[in-house]
């Protein structure tokens, strides 16, 4: 038996709502669960015209198990009807923070608690949640807490994969940012790695979750595995087919907003795609524009993506999911990983083309818009989630071979 320090990053108390002088608003495009709290309270205002709007727009159902399930109906626009003019929260102006919704409280806040350990991420559907992740270098240095952990490393010890998840999540945090491997070849790694551990929960790799580790780690460290990596090709044609196929599914799945618009207009316009048009037209821009653009820029700010990377693996309990906190759903780590390889894949490809747009322009103002719009319109999606995978599986394209050329470049 032996201690091991863990690392849970404190970046999510330095945010700060901007209110109305936020670029965007977290009240439309949403299904928001009204709380069984919040929902008394609404029950018991005065007469008035809150009230009144409260009980036209406020949708009760009762589930099967009768519990009772509260979301507020938005306008045909998808907007909260308490959204003001002012893009404020006319609860919220009228009543106190107090009676806001237990979503609309903690937004962009999220939070696990695992052994008594509480971790907040940030939701980067928000812009300034965006920008304190992406842009600040230092992110997961401090400010920190540390705890010590006791960790059984003896290789009798054989435990359920999910007992492991903080070695899990700290090797992984690790791997994202170890930059002296290419960044598709660390999520490449991530893929195996997640291969791995289903193996060990299947029983058909015998070894336990301690011993594993110590071999994946050595193997890490001799490099001896950048050499088969490289062999992988690059298939820039089949990777923005993939982007544009993907994009089309995530639009459909919910409602578009504008600052998706506004990102596939330039996206359109930097690779010369569009009505009429192939998607074999748009690969020499799509391939030069990665090279002469978006290579070099994120070269000089590695931090960015890998700030992504690291807050989406914390936010989700990556590898693990759901699946982690509901014992009853079978755990699938490999899955975990297509989800977010395709969320990657989207943001990056979506990323090259603006990049071919705006050339020299190009700026984290563009990163911070697209990683947003990403967030908004396809993590928060189930119906795309589900469709994503199905066209991936339809295209035997979801294997790790095939998410790599949504990785590659």
């Amino acid at each position: 038996m032996s201690n091991f320090t863990i690392v849970i990053p404190e970046y999510s108390r330095r945010f700060l709502c901007l209110g109305r002088r936020c670029e965007d608003d977290c009240c439309h495009g949403w299904t928001v669960p009204i709380d069984e709290s919040s929902l008394a309270k609404y029950r018991s205002l005065a007469p008035g015209s809150l009230r009144s709007d409260l009980d036209g727009c406020v949708v009760v159902a009762q589930s099967g198990d009768g519990a009772t399930a509260a979301t507020f109906r938005t306008l045909a626009s998808g907007v909260c009807p308490f959204l003001t003019h002012e893009r404020l929260c006319r609860i919220q102006l009228e009543m106190g923070p107090s009676w806001l919704s237990e979503t609309c409280a903690g937004y962009p806040r999220r939070t696990h608690c695992i052994d008594g350990l509480a971790q907040v991420t940030l939701t980067l559907s928000c812009p300034e949640a965006a920008r304190l992740v992406l842009l600040d270098p230092e992110l997961q240095t401090s400010p920190v807490r540390r705890h010590s952990l006791p960790w059984n490393t003896s290789l009798e010890c054989s435990h359920p994969i999910r007992t492991f998840y903080w070695p899990v999540r700290e090797f992984l945090s690790g791997l994202i940012r170890e930059r002296s491997y290419a960044l598709w070849q660390r999520l490449f790694l991530v893929g195996v790695f997640c291969q791995r551990l289903d193996a060990i929960h299947r029983g058909e790799d015998k070894r336990t979750f301690p011993q594993f580790i110590r071999d994946f780690s050595a193997v890490l460290a001799s490099g001896s595995l950048r050499a088969p990596m490289q062999t992988i090709p690059a298939n820039p044609g089949l990777q923005l087919r993939l982007v544009l196929e993907l994009i089309r599914l995530g639009s459909g799945a919910a409602p578009e907003s504008a600052s998706l618009s506004a990102c596939l207009s330039t996206f359109n316009a930097g690779i010369g795609s569009g009505y009429g048009t192939t998607p074999e037209a748009g690969i020499p821009a799509y391939s030069d524009a990665y090279v002469t653009t978006f290579e070099p820029f994120f070269r000089e700010r590695p931090w960015i993506l890998e700030n992504y990377l690291t807050n989406e693996i914390l936010h989700a309990a990556f590898p693990f999911g759901e699946a982690f906190f509901r014992t009853e759903m079978a755990l699938d780590c490999t899955a975990s990983f297509m989800q977010l390889a395709v969320h990657f894949g989207i943001l990056k490809g979506l990323l090259i083309g603006i990049a071919a747009a705006r050339g020299s322009a190009f700026s984290t103002g563009d990163v911070i818009q697209a990683v947003t719009v990403v967030s908004r319109q396809f993590e928060h999606s189930r119906r795309f989630l589900e469709q994503s995978c199905a066209f991936l599986e339809e295209n035997r394209l979801s294997n790790l071979a095939g998410l790599t050329a949504l990785l590659r470049n």
